[in-house]
């Protein structure tokens, strides 16, 4: 199988047989006993995300497409958890009106079922059987070019979307894939509670030590 594995950070590149540490831009071909992996590393934030990734995938044809980090959540529980994001939206996006809030949806820019949206989220498309994620949390994603830490604005995307955990790449990776119809998976770790900005209780060791099993593992069963 031709896998492209994708993450924002070199630190979040947790693969077995990565001999060099890749920087933002970079593909690496990782060696592996049973398929061709790539690795590309982005860089931080949607557009970054959305730049190399749709470069990648417009050179080359993968049979899926594994997108690895750490994240926040909005629930203490998932923090130092392995999870997989099944569904994501692009959480800013969207237009003031005084308080009020209003994605790209409600002012009529984008309708919430065209493709690859689904209500106005993106799900993965994955039909995956493996073993190291069966029994992992499937949640929800926000996408945010702005990492949450204001306790009111925390307060309104729980309210708004319900949603488990945030990244700055998800929503970008799934519409990539899903626009160049690769399959296409969010693996990732949970790294702290996303609240006001506290990063003397953010776990970021753990989380990737977490990931780096699961990673692994996946890839094995695969």
């Amino acid at each position: 199988m031709k896998v492209l594995v994708v993450c924002a950070t070199s630190g979040e590149a947790v693969i077995e047989g990565l001999d060099v540490m890749p920087v933002a831009g970079s593909v690496t071909t990782i060696p592996h006993k049973k398929h061709d992996i790539d690795l590309i590393v982005t860089g931080i934030g949607m557009v970054a995300t959305s730049y190399y990734l749709g470069r990648q995938l417009l050179l080359n044809h993968y049979d899926l497409s594994v997108n690895i980090g750490i994240c926040g959540s909005f629930s203490i529980d998932l923090v130092g958890k392995v999870i997989i994001v099944d569904r994501d939206c692009f959480a800013d996006m969207g237009a003031e009106d005084d308080d009020v809030f209003k994605d790209v949806f409600e002012i009529g820019l984008i309708q919430d079922n065209e493709f690859p949206f689904t209500n106005g989220w993106i799900f993965a498309d994955n039909q995956i059987q493996n073993k190291a994620i069966v029994n992992l949390p499937e949640v929800k994603g926000v996408t945010v070019n702005r990492s949450s830490g204001n306790e009111n604005n925390i307060y309104k995307l729980k309210a708004r979307y319900d949603a488990d955990v945030e990244t700055m790449e998800g929503a970008a990776f799934f519409y990539c894939c899903r626009m160049n119809k690769i399959p296409c998976i969010q693996i990732r770790s949970v790294s702290n509670v996303i609240e006001k900005r506290n990063r003397a209780a953010w776990k970021i060791p753990e989380a990737l030590s977490a990931l780096k099993v699961v990673i692994n593992d996946f890839f094995n069963d695969l």
